[in-house]
């Protein structure tokens, strides 16, 4: 998936179902999907360890940036 269909997950679902969806992505492509939310203006927190930002979680999106209100 590409990051607008996380966006489109996010739009429908909010922040837990985006974390829902990214949680089952695995190692470098979970940390890129959370990069690219970021740089769209997504707040992540970022867990440290060994998971470094792969096992980061969204906090929120930033819905007057997409256009989205609820």
């Amino acid at each position: 998936m590409n990051v607008d269909q996380y966006i489109e997950i996010y739009h429908r679902t909010g922040v837990d179902g985006l974390n829902d969806a990214v949680g089952t992505l695995e190692g470098e492509h979970r940390a890129d999907v959370l990069k690219s939310l970021e740089a769209k203006g997504f707040e992540i927190l970022k867990h440290g360890g060994q998971g470094g930002a792969a096992a980061g979680r969204v906090l929120r999106g930033p819905d007057e940036k997409l256009g989205v209100t609820r």
